[in-house]
């Protein structure tokens, strides 16, 4: 079977095994009628694993609607295949919450002419044999994720509540404005930095550095120091509700799950009426059986809020898991204005179904809060309603004239 593609690839590079293919036409299957509607949030999520995966030297091609070649030319043997196998099978996994060898579709590129590739498929006993290779409990920090740490060793630190398996992470409380009742009623935990020890020296990582693993990590060490702020002001007569952000693919794997699990059901019952567990980078075309799966582990600890991707418009996915709040998140959609002004009518609308209205996150500036309010989006959260602080406060009043663009007055007081 031959492919047309664009991009020449040098003939020498199929002699090397260097040229694969990972075919997602199992997903537009799977996706039936829908496919239209969701294959650019799919593909897009595909491009953005390769994109941390790739060395400087390597390069990807969208051949069809659902083909990719893959081109690395400084692998050796079957380290091209095996590194195929593990962006199809951390798709799969993001997608689905597990990963089934057979259903993956990867294919060995050979010689087909001048701008075209013929697509060998791998056989069943060959994807096994990368299966058996692909390891990422403990080999996934050494994947590819860029040249930045790409090949060095990190030495591991002594593990405490906010520095676990080499990554150490400063804790900070970013404020959420309840438009309703016009106060900070909620501060959502969140990393102010990350860092990790590679060669003695210590570096700072951005969230699309981390592996999943490095990512559930994070996410844990932030619960753990969120209920421990928490706790204090409880003790103390405080009251504010916490945000834990935790993602879609740390409750799918199942170390995850069981970690996350394990810490909140070693919290006082007392607690979970303050939590908040904000269900993040929710995949576009994610079925219903999925969503309740997860919202069945957080459900006994507090209320759940499900983050909404850009470019949905059908939620019935969402229609009676629970879910307290949905929430879009700015930082997740595309640098479309006109794409966004879309998502916050659509979310506002569903948000309004749900027991509490929707929530908008990492709103950028008080434009984008006016559509939010317009929209009927009853919880804001950005730089655009407050600085992120070292450590919560207690509820505080706070005016939407403090908040929205024609504010003319400003000031806070303590909730008592």
């Amino acid at each position: 079977m031959f492919t047309p593609i664009k991009i020449p690839i040098a003939k020498e590079l199929y002699d090397s095994r260097s040229v694969h293919i990972v075919d997602l036409a199992p997903f537009k299957a799977s996706a039936g009628a829908l496919w239209p509607e969701i294959s650019a949030g799919v593909c897009s999520r595909f491009e953005n694993i390769l994109k941390k995966r790739l060395m400087p030297t390597d390069y990807y091609e969208k051949a069809t609607d659902t083909r990719y070649v893959i081109v690395t030319p400084k692998v050796e043997n079957d380290d091209g295949a095996l590194f195929a196998y593990r962006a199809a099978s951390e798709f799969e996994t993001a997608l689905n919450g597990h990963c089934d060898p057979t259903q993956l579709r990867i294919m060995r590129g050979e010689w087909g002419g001048s701008g075209r590739i013929k697509c060998v498929p791998m056989r069943a006993d060959a994807l096994a044999t990368l299966a058996d290779r692909h390891l990422p409990s403990e080999g996934e920090a050494n994947l590819r994720r860029g040249p930045s740490l790409h090949s060095q060793t990190r030495s591991r630190l002594t593990p405490d509540a906010g520095q676990c398996g080499g990554i150490a992470i400063k804790p900070r409380f970013e404020p959420i404005w309840d438009a309703k009742n016009q106060a900070i009623t909620t501060y959502l935990c969140a990393p102010a930095a990350i860092t990790c020890e590679v060669g003695g020296v210590r570096r700072e990582l951005t969230p699309e550095d981390l592996t999943p693993r490095e990512r559930t990590t994070v996410e844990l060490a932030c619960l753990r120091a969120g209920v421990g702020s928490l706790s204090r002001c409880v003790e103390s007569g405080d009251r504010f509700l916490l945000g834990v952000s935790v993602s879609f693919e740390t409750l799918c794997a199942p170390n995850g799950r069981m970690d996350f699990a394990g810490i909140c059901r070693g919290l006082p019952g007392i607690y979970r009426q303050y939590l908040n567990f904000i269900l993040g980078d929710v995949p576009l075309g994610v079925t219903q059986s999925r969503l309740a799966d997860l919202a069945m582990v957080l459900r006994p600890f507090g209320n759940i809020i499900a983050t909404v991707a850009s470019g949905c418009r059908s939620f019935t996915s969402y229609d009676g898991l629970g879910f307290s709040s949905l929430a879009l998140d700015i930082n997740k959609a595309p640098a479309d204005s006109e794409r966004i002004r879309a998502d916050i009518i659509h979310v506002g609308s569903a948000g309004r179904t749900t027991r509490h209205g929707a929530l908008i996150l990492n709103a950028p500036d008080r434009s984008t809060l006016n559509m939010a309010t317009a929209a009927d989006f009853q919880f804001l959260h950005g730089r655009a309603v407050g600085a992120p602080l070292p450590a919560p406060k207690r509820m505080t009043r706070l005016a939407a004239t403090a908040v929205l663009p024609e504010s003319a007055d400003a000031g806070s007081e303590e909730w008592f």
